[in-house]
């Protein structure tokens, strides 16, 4: 049995952390994916021309999507919610920022 601060942990309370960190591996899977394709197909990348941004605008748009799924199915308070998409907007900022002074 998993013991946290002398006090034996539940299976409730070992799955609850478990589902809230959901929604935080979604966003850095996104993240991850988005880069790692870019790496691996920079052969590919630099012989058409397109705006690089396009694709960390696509998997922002996914984040999106991800977030509001978990809300929809519990995983994720409101206040976590809120928290989260407000730093989806602040990246999403940011990258439109770079992609219009391009």
């Amino acid at each position: 049995m998993a013991v946290f601060s002398g006090k034996p942990l539940e299976l409730a309370q070992i799955a609850s952390v478990s589902v809230k960190a959901l929604p935080w591996a979604f966003f850095v899977g996104t993240l991850k994916f988005s880069v790692g394709s870019l790496v691996a197909n920079m052969n590919l990348v630099k012989k058409i021309y397109f705006p690089r941004v396009n694709i960390a605008l696509g998997s922002l748009a996914e984040t999106e999507y991800l977030l509001e799924f978990c809300l929809r199915l519990g995983y994720l308070t409101e206040k976590g919610y809120k928290r989260l998409e407000d730093l989806r907007s602040e990246v999403g900022a940011l990258l439109w920022n770079f992609y219009q002074s391009l």
